[in-house]
């Protein structure tokens, strides 16, 4: 009898050091599943891991007024880089101003309002929509950290002061497509400008759209230009103007190049539109011709 209570004692001690060392497995289990998910960082709204300095498309990082954005969350204002999700049908107020966020691309290519959004920003990249039809006026102002843009060849319009006070500002580049106005004193003090690509269906250069841009010292005309307008290139550093041989203009006037302290030299093509019209109409433009 005593030998059978000794072995149901012992029975009872390793059940207890098995039941032990079952809860010592399964708490490590739990710690390593909290470690894991700890490393892996917070999860947003979204169901999305959110790692600090990795480029965002959660809605979260977003203020909305329906689907037009109207401002970052605070997780927003520390991205530098964002994407605007598909979603969003527009922006509105000032979403980039006092934020770090330096680089913004669109998820969807399709043509929203931009309404003066990007401005006052330290945006030093925008990829804009594939299909954006519009470029309004003072649709960048004082985007001062950025350094260059390619607009696409759906826009059909550059408004007045567009890039007004873009200091920064080295290169712009318009894919040829539907621009066929740019307004005026679009690039007012854009000081750093230095070379910018029209393309050909452009008609209309607006008043002072290049003015005292020093930096800027050749340009070459759209082969559709019909309408430069006064001051247009006003005291810029313009030395060179490329003018193709399918120009001709409908206006052009004497301060479009005008109070430069150089000489502007006109290269055309002997038999031009633009070499039968000089000594009338361009040679109180341009100091002086050269064939090309």
């Amino acid at each position: 009898m005593e030998l059978f209570n000794e072995k149901c004692k012992g029975i009872k001690r390793e059940d207890r050091m098995m039941k032990k060392r079952s809860w010592k497995l399964w708490l490590m289990a739990f710690c390593a599943v909290g470690a894991l998910t700890a490393c892996g960082g917070k999860q947003t709204t979204a169901g999305k891991t959110d790692k600090v300095g990795e480029e965002k498309t959660e809605e979260d990082c977003f203020e909305w007024e329906d689907n037009f954005i109207v401002g970052l969350t605070e997780s927003g204002k520390k991205q530098k880089s964002i994407v605007i999700p598909a979603r969003c049908e527009g922006l509105k107020e000032l979403p980039f101003h006092d934020t770090e966020v330096e680089e913004v691309r669109f998820e969807s290519d399709r043509d929203i309002p931009l309404n003066g959004a990007l401005g006052l920003s330290n945006l030093k990249k925008v990829e804009l929509p594939g299909k954006l039809c519009i470029i309004g006026p003072q649709e960048f102002w004082q985007c001062g950290q950025l350094e260059r843009i390619t607009i696409p060849g759906t826009v059909t319009s550059i408004g007045d002061y567009a890039f007004q006070e873009c200091g920064s500002l080295k290169e712009v580049n318009i894919e040829e497509g539907a621009l066929e106005s740019l307004g005026s004193y679009v690039f007012l003090h854009c000081d750093a400008l230095e070379s910018v690509t029209l393309p050909d269906h452009l008609a209309s250069i607006g008043k002072g759209a290049f003015e005292q841009l020093e930096n800027l010292k050749t340009i070459t005309l759209p082969k559709g230009i019909k309408k430069i307008d006064d001051n247009a290139f006003l005291n810029s550093g313009v030395t060179d103007v490329y003018i193709p041989e399918e120009v001709s203009l409908d206006e052009i006037y004497e301060t479009s190049f005008g109070a430069m302290d150089h000489k502007v030299t006109a290269h055309i093509k002997k038999g031009s539109w633009c070499d039968q019209n000089f000594e009338e109409r361009l040679k109180i433009v341009f100091d002086e011709k050269s064939y090309e």
